[in-house]
């Protein structure tokens, strides 16, 4: 509802970004990763293959952490400004942005501060050109990544079928 409509009803106006009541200091949209849903998927997949067959569900390496246990912790960096270690996606082996775990601001709702909301900044047409040339190119190290995810259990087939045609971007065709 508009501003005027929440007041005209007698509650509190909220802001544009609504249902938040105040706004952070860096004013970007909230950040849509649907990796994290298929890993959820993958997780059940896993759990009941180790129910029902005994395979242990894949490990990995913690996200890396520069730091740890001190008040100047920090996740250690790529060279696209993306986290290092952990399982990789192919958001970050191929990416097309910088995510980043946190904005600035105050706190949004009783309960909900700025510093929990992630959001990325995407990378100029010039830079995705230079780092993939192509369509093609870009979308063979989507694959590349999903199938390395599904093959170690990190993605189920469907959803690595779903990714692969998420994640493809047009390019620039090369000059």
């Amino acid at each position: 509802p508009s501003r005027e409509d929440q007041t005209a009803v007698g509650t509190q106006a909220y802001l544009s970004f609504w249902p938040f009541l105040n706004q952070c200091d860096l004013e970007l949209p909230m950040l849509a990763f649907p990796v994290m849903t298929y890993a959820g998927s993958a997780i059940f997949a896993n759990l009941d293959r180790w129910v029902r067959e005994g395979a242990a569900p894949p490990r990995a390496a913690r996200i890396s952490i520069q730091n740890g246990g001190t008040p100047q912790a920090k996740i250690v960096t790529d060279e696209f400004g993306n986290a290092a270690g952990g399982v990789r996606s192919p958001y970050l082996d191929v990416p097309v942005a910088t995510y980043h775990v946190s904005r600035p601001g105050g706190q949004l709702a009783p309960g909900v501060r700025c510093e929990e909301l992630a959001y990325k900044v995407p990378f100029d047409w010039a830079r995705l050109e230079a780092m993939y040339g192509t369509s093609g190119n870009y979308a063979a190290k989507v694959a590349e990544s999903v199938d390395r995810l599904v093959r170690e259990r990190w993605l189920t087939e469907s959803d690595g079928r779903k990714v692969k045609t998420e994640l493809v971007v047009p390019l620039p065709s090369s000059r």
